[in-house]
């Protein structure tokens, strides 16, 4: 579902005519499975939005004592 949302919706693809997105989702969508954590999918959502080379694109996650962002 995540990559799905950045593939139908990352405007920046036509300007990466080398980024292989699927191959990315080929990589990562074995690390997922019903035993992953909500840190290990952050780990591996904010790995996945790496290979984007983009510094506009990222997760953040707010909680009651604490702000991150990737």
């Amino acid at each position: 579902m995540f990559w799905n949302l950045i593939d139908e919706n990352y405007a920046a693809f036509d300007l990466k005519p080398n980024m292989n997105w699927q191959e990315i989702n080929n990589h990562y969508i074995n690390l997922v499975n019903a035993n992953t954590t909500q840190d290990e999918l952050w780990v591996i959502f904010s790995s996945m939005l790496d290979s984007l080379n983009d510094k506009h694109v990222f997760i953040s996650s707010f909680s009651s004592n604490s702000c991150s962002s990737v």
